[in-house]
């Protein structure tokens, strides 16, 4: 492990700014970076192909994220997709910081820190920004000192204060506000994540960490979102009552799930056990 190459530049912006399918701007403003955000979630989707089965020790080098991510046309999970979009706002002169999160799961609060996103200082304000989880979390920079709720793509948001610099996000859901993740505001080192991402990417632990059990995917769609588990596909398009669900029996069906869907390569799934993909 290199652990210098956790802080390399990014090795090409242009490419990576292709990939999402943006232009390049020299206005860093909130509009541009809600485009950034927007169109990552839109065309690289958060995924855990490289973890299963069994759990796989997964490098947060600068230079290994941007050859699998932009290069290869992959995915990833928080601590990749997160970094090296850390790496490309920082590229394009945007000031970030990386940020420590607990994904809440029910209503439960006590659940460890195992997921990364990022701060953006624009002016005077702060912005919660995350390409990392997938459809459900905000489709742009939320604003932190605010604290009202928020309308951003096709849902409305709002932050928590919490004690000791912490906020919790919630979620507008069939009426009421649903918990999804809680916040630490200060800032964190790029190494702080590398025990994280070790336990989530080669650990199996059925309370906290569900990575390295079967596959998990989710991404953005233009008006809603698409997850993955295991062999569930779920795809919500505009009203959350209007969703799909199926389950995939064929290995050939889920390739095309894959590719269609979650805009992944074709033939992903070669080295992979047909376990993986039945009930």
């Amino acid at each position: 492990m290199n652990l210098s190459a956790l802080y390399d530049p990014l090795p090409d912006p242009a490419a990576y700014l292709e990939r999402i399918q943006c232009d390049f701007s020299n206005s860093l403003n909130k509009a541009y970076l809600d485009h950034l955000i927007f169109q990552h979630q839109l065309l690289i989707p958060f995924e855990n192909l490289d973890i299963i089965p069994g759990g796989r020790l997964i490098s947060l080098e600068i230079p290994d994220l941007y050859r699998k991510i932009v290069r290869k046309k992959r995915g990833g999970y928080c601590f990749e997709l997160n970094s090296l979009f850390f790496s490309l706002l920082t590229a394009l002169g945007y000031q970030a910081y990386p940020v420590l999160c607990k994904v809440l799961e029910g209503s439960d609060p006590y659940y460890p820190a195992l997921h990364r996103a990022t701060v953006v200082r624009i002016g005077d304000s702060s912005y919660y920004c995350d390409v990392g989880f997938g459809g459900p979390v905000p489709g742009g920079a939320l604003e932190i000192q605010t604290l009202h709720p928020e309308k951003i793509a096709m849902d409305t948001y709002r932050l928590v204060s919490l004690p000791h610099q912490w906020l919790q996000l919630e979620r507008l859901s069939k009426g009421r506000y649903v918990p999804m993740l809680r916040i630490c505001l200060q800032p964190q080192d790029p190494a702080d994540f590398l025990a994280l991402s070790h336990y989530c990417c080669c650990q199996a632990q059925e309370e906290f960490n569900h990575f390295t059990e079967g596959m998990l995917l989710n991404i953005r769609l233009r008006n809603g979102y698409a997850a993955l588990n295991g062999p569930f596909l779920q795809v919500v398009n505009g009203d959350e009552n209007s969703c799909i669900q199926k389950r995939i029996h064929e290995k050939e069906e889920m390739d095309q799930v894959l590719t269609q869907i979650f805009r992944l390569p074709e033939h992903l799934l070669d080295h992979l056990t047909q376990n993986e993909i039945r009930p």
